[in-house]
């Protein structure tokens, strides 16, 4: 793990050091340095930068942050307003557009490990997540995670796991 992790932090040093002193956003090549580690343990591959599918789930995750509002948490009743329906509306698009491509990765997942892998079984549990937060982000709107812990169990207590519908 340690050696993948290394080999993204040389690629952002290369990526830095290939753009010879041009002001440029290093937002974008951090959160793609980031987003490779994170899909090197959920999925055990990394993605090309430029790979469209990756800077789809990048540029989603970002827009996810920006449009999450903590008083939609605090005080349900907003999203009946124009505003924040129009908010919730925006989000549930951005959800279902990465809720396909993290769908269509663990299924190229599920072809390339055994039933038994730790990788499959982690994969299964993120999936089962995104498809309670999505089917409750139809229903309802932003979902608070002591609710997908009710549902899915302690992640470290395997008994009380559910398996997927």
């Amino acid at each position: 793990m340690e050696a993948r992790i290394l080999t993204e932090v040389e690629q952002l040093i290369n990526d830095i050091l290939a753009s010879r002193g041009v002001a440029f956003d290093p937002k974008r090549l951090v959160a793609s340095c980031i987003g490779n580690v994170i899909m090197i343990v959920l999925f055990g591959r990394r993605f090309d930068h430029s790979d469209p599918d990756f800077q789809h789930i990048l540029a989603d995750f970002d827009a996810l942050l920006a449009k999450l509002r903590v008083e939609l948490d605090v005080f349900p009743i907003l999203r009946r307003l124009p505003y924040y329906k129009k908010s919730m509306a925006e989000l549930r698009v951005i959800t279902e557009r990465s809720y396909g491509i993290l769908s269509k990765l663990i299924a190229a997942c599920r072809q390339v490990f055994s039933p038994f892998f730790t990788n499959l079984l982690f994969n299964i549990h993120v999936i089962y997540i995104a498809h309670e937060v999505r089917e409750s982000l139809k229903a309802n709107g932003p979902v608070k995670s002591d609710k997908i812990t009710r549902k899915c169990g302690k992640p470290n207590n395997r008994s009380t796991e559910k398996k997927l519908p």
